[in-house]
This record gives C-alpha cells, structure tokens and sequence, in this order.
C-alpha cells in the first residue's frame, strides 16, 4: 500500500532574548550543525525577498533550522524589513522542506527604506577619520551610536530602520546599528544574547587585532539620556571582565580572552571622544585631555569649564561638558559657551555664547560640520530645547599638512621635518603634504610647500 504522506506548515517567530553572561559566563553557541550553505541559502532568500526558500536538500532538521534562521536575525541588520518571523513546511516534523518568511513591508517600501539607511549611514561613515586605527574606529562608531540615540521605554524599536527613523531602540537596535556600521568599515561583528530567563539583552563581539571583544552600546547609554554623555565602561571587555556587569548566562560565538583594555582609566570618561591629529581628546572634569587607548600617556591640554560643576570628589552634578572634532579644532562647552580649542596652534576661541543669563548649556556634540548643544532655560534637560550651529566645512588646501585651514610655518615645518627624518606624520598629514599627488612625500613636496609658504608659488 502506497504511504500517504501530509504536508504540513507551521509559523515561527524568532523572540530575541537579550543578552549578558557571568557564572558560568560564556556559552558557545551551538553553531556546529548550522551549516554555512544553510546560511548562505537562507540569507540569499531573504535578501532576494523570496516568498518561498526551497531548503528540502540541506538535510536540516528543525532544531537545526530554526538555529540558522536564528543566526540570521542577530547578525544580519539589513534584513529589518523580515522581523524574524517566518512558516515552514514539512513531509515529518523534523524535515522541513520550505520556509515561507513573513515580511514587514513590501519591495517598494523596503527599496526606500534602504535609500534612507544608505544615506544615512554613509554620512556618518564618511565622518570618521581615515587615518585611526580598527580599534579606535570602533570606539568612535560606539560614541556616535550613544551620542545620536536613546533608550526607546516603549519597548518597541528593535530593527536599524525604525532605530535610525526614530532616534531611539532597545538593546536589539543598539546591537544591530552598531553591527551594520562596523560592517562598512570592515570590522567583523557578532550578536551576544542573553536569554529572558536571564539578563534578556542584547550586546555585540567585535574583531580587532587577531582577538574579540565584547562592546554594549546600549549600557554605555546613559538611561535617562543625557544630552551628549556616553560612557565607556562596557567597551572592548573580555569574558572575565564583562561577566561583573552582566552577571547571568549569555549566548555567544566566540570566547573574549584578551584583557588588554579591561582596566583602563579612560573608561571612567564620559564625554565622546574626538580624534584630531594622531592623538584622542576626552573630557575629565573640567578639562580636556590628550591621551592614548593603551594609556601610554594622559595629558591636560584645555580647561573648559569651571569647578562648580563637579563636587570637591569629582561627583558629575548634572551638566555635561560635551566633546567633538572637525578637522584640528575640537569644540566643548561650559555652562553659558561653546568653545573651540585648536591642539596643533594651542589657539582657543569662543564659538557661540547664550544670551538669556537664565538660560544654561547642557552638553554638545558635533556630527560633521554641524554642533549640537542643548539649551535650557531651567537648569532641567527635559525643559531644553536642542539647537545647532553649522561650522565652516574643511577646506583641503595642498599643502595643509596639520589640516587646519591655513598654510603656514607649522605645515612648512611639519614637512620639512618630515622629510629630513626627523618628524614622523600620520596617514591623513601625509595625503595633505602630498601636493604633487604621486603618493610620496619627497623633495617636490618639500620644495613647493617651502615656495608656498613663502609666497613664490601658489597652489591651484
């Protein structure tokens, strides 16, 4: 007698319970059976918004399955328009045959939205500075993300989309955005979860130097935002180290073995960084300091504010003093100014000054060209109103070497020291002094900068 066999479909929902480990800290997740062609096969599908995933030849099961498709969710940003949410059919419960996603928005819809993510996100990286390395590349993607977001207490923001358009996530969305953008700068990254049972949050592994780290975002947000504050106490941690904020057991890819930057200083600062010149600037207290991610070396530069801002045991009273970079000047802020400090000419200057004596500036920060700071006329940030102000964009001008604007004795200097041997310039001072643009710094850029300065040749 010929069997009979039912084909039957079930729906399933991919319920992202959020992330964070401790005793026992790290659990592998159980990736062995979740084949690559699996993922391959089952991301081409989605990207290709199939409404049909023929997955019969794999050989999966439907624990196997559902893990892959998992997988995907966490570590996929650009598929916010899928949700996780999807059907599957099968001849006997543990062979399915085809998976049936569920998408959020149509083709049309998704095509705009992807418009906007690119347009988006493609601003933000064009921003970071060439010259700094992976490591500092991702701390500086990690203070955009804390700086340019906030916690959503609706709970309902969980996909990049609704994150950027919105201006605010929970833990999924901080993971994600975080994700996609060191994607673009070809850093590799991957979802930590921490199940509901447990800590339910959500947190990213990234890959730098031959080692991974676990980086939240989300917890260096301070909750309730803070105007321009991001905090850096869970950012390139080990297993070791992340285990004593995140107590409970997480769900990972890979182990975090390397304490290298566990127990830096710079952690206990709160401003966003800015990189200018080689060097990376922060506040502490109510200065600006120069220092380095291995703290090699830490010095004050700039004072910004006064005293009355912190208690004699340095507590933060309520204010921040922001930070953020254009070029070589760095901008900050006291109660009632804008101030910009130059580290290359030492030069300071006020930018912008509140009129109203009630009115305070509570922190600031800078995306781009423009400089964002919150004004209140109460002392209470809630009560402010956020404004901005747009900075002369950065000319490049040949021969600019410290790229700040103008071409004078310190560039002249700057190269010819450089190229006698006795200067060693970064990656970005070298593309500016390059003026004959044969990708050396040699005696041609030596001489015609030399005549610049002085007057005898100008640059086209």
């Amino acid at each position: 007698m010929e069997a009979v066999f039912i084909k039957a479909i079930v729906s399933a929902l991919l319920v992202l319970a959020v992330l964070v480990s401790a005793v026992p800290m790290f659990v592998s997740a159980d990736n062995s059976n979740a084949s690559e062609s699996a993922y391959s096969l089952l991301l081409s599908g989605l990207l290709s918004y199939s409404e049909e995933i023929d997955i019969s030849e794999l050989g999966l099961t439907a624990g196997e399955m559902h893990s892959v498709l998992d997988s995907i969710y966490k570590n996929e940003p650009m598929l916010y328009y899928w949700g996780g949410r999807y059907s599957y059919s099968y001849f006997s419960e543990d062979e399915p045959l085809e998976v049936f996603p569920h998408y959020n928005m149509s083709a049309e819809e998704r095509a705009e939205a992807d418009e906007y993510i690119n347009s988006v996100l493609d601003a933000v990286i064009a921003t970071v500075p060439e010259e700094i390395s992976d490591y500092e590349k991702a701390l500086y993607l990690h203070d955009y993300v804390c700086v340019n977001y906030e916690y959503d207490k609706s709970y309902k923001t969980v996909d990049i989309y609704n994150m950027i358009k919105n201006g605010a996530g929970i833990c999924t969305g901080y993971t994600l955005l975080y994700d996609e953008l060191l994607t673009r700068v070809g850093i590799e990254s991957r979802a930590v979860v921490s199940p509901a049972t447990e800590l339910n949050h959500m947190w990213n592994q990234v890959y730098i130097g031959g080692y991974w780290y676990h980086v939240d975002t989300t917890w260096d947000d301070p909750l309730p935002n803070r105007f321009g504050e991001v905090r850096h106490l869970n950012f390139l941690l080990d297993d070791i180290a992340i285990a004593v904020s995140h107590a409970g057991v997480y769900y990972a890819e890979h182990e975090c073995l390397d304490p290298t930057f566990d127990l830096m200083p710079w952690r206990l600062y709160n401003s966003q960084f800015a990189f200018v010149n080689g060097n990376i600037y922060a506040v502490e207290f109510n200065e600006i300091v120069s220092f380095d991610l291995y703290y090699s070396f830490c010095n004050s530069v700039c004072t910004v504010a006064s005293e009355g801002w912190y208690s004699s045991d340095g507590f933060y009273l309520g204010y921040c003093i922001g930070l953020g970079a254009q070029g070589t000047w760095i901008y900050s802020n006291d109660q009632t100014r804008i101030i910009a400090y130059n580290p290359i000419t030492k030069a300071t200057k006020t930018v912008f000054g509140i009129e109203n004596a009630e009115s305070q500036i509570i922190g600031s920060y800078v995306l781009g060209n423009m400089l964002y700071y919150l004004e209140t006329p109460t002392g209470y940030a809630e009560q402010g109103e956020i404004k901005c102000i747009e900075l002369a964009p950065i000319v490049e001008l040949g021969g600019d070497a410290n790229g700040d604007g103008t071409l004078d004795q310190y560039d002249y200097i700057y190269v010819k020291r450089a190229y006698f041997g006795t200067l060693s310039l970064g990656a970005a001072e070298i593309k500016r002094a390059d003026v004959n643009k044969d990708n050396a710094l040699n005696q041609y850029d030596y001489i015609l900068v030399k005549r610049a300065y002085f007057g005898t040749y100008v640059f086209e």
